[in-house]
């Protein structure tokens, strides 16, 4: 399984049991990741997004700001998960893009109809994917400072 941490031929040792575990977790995180990534978009769809109105150009670009932090989030989570624990810039772009969404929620304009239920999805959306990305990079540290004390 590529990314998957290897015991060179020797048994598992407690340490790399240890470092298994936090693979297994970083992939749920991940996973849990790419969900919100494609809700992200999905949602302004799903929801209902006005699209007509004073308030048709803000709209659009709440529009395209959901598509976009989706979209840059997925990649980032399709990376981790081809690679996990060996691409923390990934969680590094994974943070600050759900910080993003939450406060773009109060920054964009997205129309009278259903912006309530719209801002609170992203607004639930962007500190969900902030705090994912953050316990995806603990993870990486644990994983690194366990395979640094493996070494020696």
């Amino acid at each position: 399984m590529a990314g998957t941490p290897q015991s060179h031929g020797e048994p598992l040792t407690r340490t790399g049991a240890r470092v298994r575990r936090l693979f297994r977790r970083d992939r749920f995180v991940t996973a849990l990741t790419a969900l919100v990534a494609v809700w992200v978009p999905v949602s302004a769809r799903v929801l209902g997004e006005s699209s007509s109105g004073p308030s048709f150009a803000d709209a659009a670009a709440a529009r395209w700001n959901a598509w976009l932090v989706g979209a840059v989030v997925l990649l980032a989570a399709l990376l981790r998960w081809f690679r996990p624990l060996g691409r923390p810039w990934a969680s590094v772009v994974i943070v600050p893009a759900g910080v993003w969404l939450a406060a773009a929620t109060f920054v964009l304009d997205r129309g009278e109809a259903h912006a309530d239920v719209l801002r609170l999805s992203d607004l639930a959306a962007g500190i969900v994917l902030a705090l994912l990305g953050l316990r995806s990079l603990m993870l990486y540290r644990r994983a690194a400072r366990t395979t640094r004390a493996m070494r020696g």
